[in-house]
């Protein structure tokens, strides 16, 4: 995500009740993000929500269908280069096209951008 919209989210995220934000102790110029008790509780409607839907999609599957369904599923994606649980959208957002995939560092999933210059950890604590 560019870093302006991210920060429009966070501003709206953090409007609604869902995010705070507190200063970095080691770096000024970011800003770490936590979760507040409505976002997780937001969190755990949106979970629910979608486990809900994905049973109904996959209805017709009996549990076994079901495991064979991702099964098969994450085989295509590691054919692909897809790196897991990121989007494949958003996987190379701002790399040179022609660049290899890669998989990300530890530190490149839990880190996202507040704004062009400023970098802010994210925390689900």
């Amino acid at each position: 995500m560019h870093a302006s919209r991210l920060v429009a989210v966070v501003d709206e995220m953090e409007s609604l009740g869902l995010v705070k934000r507190e200063s970095n102790a080691e770096d000024r110029r970011s800003y770490s993000l936590q979760i507040t008790p409505k976002g997780k509780e937001s969190l755990a409607q949106i979970r629910n929500i979608s486990a809900q839907h994905n049973d109904d999609l996959c209805a017709a599957l009996n549990p076994d269908e079901r495991a064979m369904l991702v099964t098969l599923l994450q085989r295509i994606a590691d054919q692909q280069g897809l790196i897991h649980n990121v989007h494949p959208g958003y996987s190379r957002l701002g790399q040179d096209p022609n660049t290899p995939a890669h998989e990300p560092k530890p530190e490149e999933t839990d880190t996202i951008r507040s704004s062009s210059s400023a970098p802010a950890t994210a925390s689900n604590q």
